[in-house]
């Protein structure tokens, strides 16, 4: 995570200029960089995965259902959780910083299931 204060003093040692926090925000603001929030990514994530779920396994999933008349959930949760709160560090404009952290956390949560249309379910029941 970088700031300012921690470019700063990068800079002083390396190269014996003590700059300014301002000074340091415009230099690398002049450097096409921006003070962003990183996205937070799980560091067990994986792409190829993600990438057979969205472009394999999905279409034939949605393909089944139209065949059958069903409809497809899609369950979400939400709720506190104690991670770490992250503030901002310096990247290139449009490319937003990624921080990778545990994919384990701990939280209270709720639940729901949306379709693709808006509409929400409710879990199923036992038996039914």
């Amino acid at each position: 995570m970088w700031t300012r204060q921690i470019a700063a003093t990068l800079i002083e040692q390396k190269y014996g200029l003590k700059l300014g926090v301002t000074a340091v925000g415009r230099l690398l603001a002049r450097l096409g960089l921006s003070p962003q929030k990183p996205l937070q990514r799980a560091y067990q994530r994986d792409p190829q995965a993600i990438e057979r779920w969205q472009h394999e396994t999905y279409p034939g999933i949605a393909a089944a259902a139209r065949q059958s008349g069903a409809e497809i959930y899609f369950w979400d949760e939400s709720g506190f959780c104690a991670d770490a709160v992250q503030g901002k560090t310096w990247g290139v404009r449009g490319n937003t910083p990624v921080i990778e952290r545990p994919g384990q956390r701990q939280s209270i949560s709720a639940a729901s299931a949306v379709n693709a249309k808006g509409a929400f379910g409710s879990p199923p029941t036992k038996g039914g």
